[in-house]
């Protein structure tokens, strides 16, 4: 291969990584430029000690001289040393205000990376669901609800027998019951009863009414499961309605009895705003 173009390559897919990674660069840069900034103004400060104290014994030797002077002239007189030592010392601490300024630079971009790809992934992520609750739609209407219906089970079937592990050592106790539940967002899967999931929605939308927004690890924490790091970034505004679950029963690979829990109102990004 041309080493010019093995160069370019490499040098692409540098940029590449650093463009993709750049909020964890940018936090770590502001976390060093913070411990560099305090460094540089404890030592700037050490440094101007001598003028610090030279400044307090000129402005003392300027009060007794112009004791009996204009009180005018007295303040003109501080103002003039006061006006020195400052540009004495100020250009011991441009090192730290220097890096002062980057860090916070570094702070509000990584923010701002942030924020758009929050954006971004939430427009992504209410484009794809109003396709989905098309699709559905269009489904019924072609196939019938319950034709819908079972093709919905069959799916979540698949869910199961995919995902869900085979040894009990994985299956959370919650202590609400013994028929094995499969939370299809999470993947969790738990032992509780119909009647504790539905109670526990019951509960979530009497808050939504008047909270208008609940995070979706609140589910789960009433349910007595993990909360999960999407918990946080996914939940249920009241704009789109109540929660909303969809059940479907089906019989392990043992034959044991299981509840697929999936939703018919999804949880969503930025379930905060309210529109």
């Amino acid at each position: 291969m041309n080493p010019l173009k093995s160069v370019t390559m490499l040098a692409s897919k540098g940029a590449k990584a650093i463009v993709n990674n750049s909020p964890v660069l940018l936090a770590a840069a502001a976390g060093a430029g913070v411990i560099f900034t305090v460094v540089a103004v404890i030592k700037a400060t050490r440094a101007s000690e001598d003028d610090i104290r030279e400044a307090e014994e000129l402005l003392k030797k300027a009060n007794e001289k112009a004791r009996h002077e204009d009180p005018q002239v007295r303040k003109e007189m501080k103002k003039k040393i006061v006006v020195k030592m400052i540009k004495k010392i100020a250009p011991k601490y441009a090192v730290a205000f220097v890096s002062g300024i980057v860090t916070l630079l570094c702070i509000f971009g990584c923010q701002s990376i942030n924020h758009r790809r929050q954006a971004a992934l939430a427009t992504v992520y209410s484009v794809t669901e109003n396709t989905l609750r098309s699709y559905e739609a269009k489904v019924k209407e072609l196939v019938g609800k319950k034709k819908a219906t079972e093709i919905h089970d069959a799916i979540a079937k698949d869910n199961l027998d995919r995902n869900v592990a085979k040894t009990d050592n994985t299956i959370i106790l919650t202590g609400e019951g013994e028929l094995i539940c499969y939370d299809e967002m999470s993947g969790q899967t738990f032992k509780s009863n119909p009647e504790k999931i539905r109670q526990v929605v019951n509960t979530l939308n009497e808050r939504l009414l008047t909270e208008m927004f609940i995070p979706l690890n609140d589910f789960y924490y009433e349910l007595g499961i993990k909360k999960v790091k999407l918990g946080e970034e996914l939940g249920w505004n009241i704009d789109s309605g109540l929660i909303e679950m969809r059940y479907s029963s089906h019989l392990d690979e043992f034959n044991r009895p299981m509840l697929d829990i999936d939703y018919t109102v999804e949880p969503r990004f930025n379930y905060g705003s309210l529109l």
